[in-house]
């Protein structure tokens, strides 16, 4: 029998996995209930989407990164950039495959 993270990349420690609540990223392909594997030691690069902790919060950010320096967006085209070396929040990793539900 097959090992069920053999889909993962190596340095199986590094990831975690976690579950979406909401619809606020169906636009990426990423929907309610969907499984993200989530790479703790990947660096972010231009499109990445991250999971970072704010507030309390768990939330989906994701990244640009232009000549002036790596911003991150949420979900909404109308999201105002934040900064990520102005960032109060703490990044715990790029999204690095999806589970979708089957029902």
């Amino acid at each position: 029998m097959r090992d069920i993270l053999s889909f993962l990349d190596h340095g199986k420690a590094s990831k975690i996995f976690v579950t979406v609540k909401g619809d606020a990223w169906k636009n990426f392909g990423i929907l309610d209930k969907d499984r993200l594997v989530i790479d703790r030691l990947r660096e972010m690069v231009d499109a990445s989407v991250v999971l970072v902790y704010s507030r309390g919060n768990y939330l989906f950010r994701k990244v640009s990164v232009t000549g002036l320096g790596t911003f991150l967006f949420g979900p909404d085209k109308g999201s105002t950039p934040i900064p990520v070396d102005l960032l109060e929040e703490r990044i715990l990793g790029v999204v690095t495959g999806i589970v979708h539900r089957i029902s």
